[in-house]
């Protein structure tokens, strides 16, 4: 049994989709075979699937499946709704108060913005605080921020390759004094584990050795 399911953003339907019986992945991402681009879901928020002669619709984070029907639509969001076509063809209209509407929405505005209003001043209160424990606690010369620094980086160093470098002396015609006996530290992020991204010069030196040369 198709089914013509219509995406509704608020009070306004905008899109109707012919689906055939089977399973229709639903949210934000390209990867989703129905795509609905709206901030309210998430990249993967839910799934249209057929079972036992009826439509169903199963919501990925909280795991509840909700049967597709004429007589409701499903909230996927505050904003963005499903419904079969004869659920908007038949409901009935509803007559909005503008004035109540608009006062509504005044609210909300306020709401948002005094919340923001309020992150801004504890983050700045936040920053300038911790400047000035800083400040006053520990100067920051170049031991106390090494020292700072130290416990948040990864640290390695690089250990030489005895039968590279003598390769390179019986080929390349290098010699002890070509190679540097110490080198600086270099730092880099865990990025999974026993895995460290690092520039390709704390490896490979400034430039990548031509041994032609």
């Amino acid at each position: 049994m198709k089914l013509l399911l219509a995406i509704i953003h608020r009070d306004m339907v905008i899109d109707t989709l012919e689906l055939e019986p089977g399973s229709y992945k639903l949210g934000r991402s390209q990867e989703n075979n129905i795509v609905v681009q709206h901030f309210s879901l998430q990249r993967h928020h839910g799934e249209v699937f057929y079972e036992e002669d009826q439509w169903f619709y199963r919501d990925i984070e909280s795991g509840r499946t909700r049967l597709i029907n004429n007589a409701e639509s499903i909230s996927m969001s505050s904003e963005v709704s499903l419904a079969t076509s004869d659920f908007v063809e038949h409901k009935r209209a509803d007559i909005s108060d503008f004035s109540s509407v608009f006062k509504k929405h005044q609210s909300k505005l306020k709401y948002r913005v005094s919340v923001v209003s309020g992150l801004i001043a504890a983050l700045l209160l936040i920053s300038v605080g911790g400047y000035q424990l800083v400040k006053t606690n520990k100067p920051m010369n170049a031991n106390n921020l090494l020292n700072n620094v130290r416990t948040k980086i990864v640290e390695f160093e690089v250990n030489k390759d005895a039968k590279a470098i003598q390769d390179l002396k019986d080929f390349a015609s290098l010699q002890d004094s070509d190679f540097k006996e110490t080198s600086g530290f270099c730092t880099g992020f865990l990025v999974a584990p026993n895995v460290v991204l690092t520039a390709s010069h704390c490896l490979f030196g400034s430039m990548v050795v031509d041994i032609n040369k």
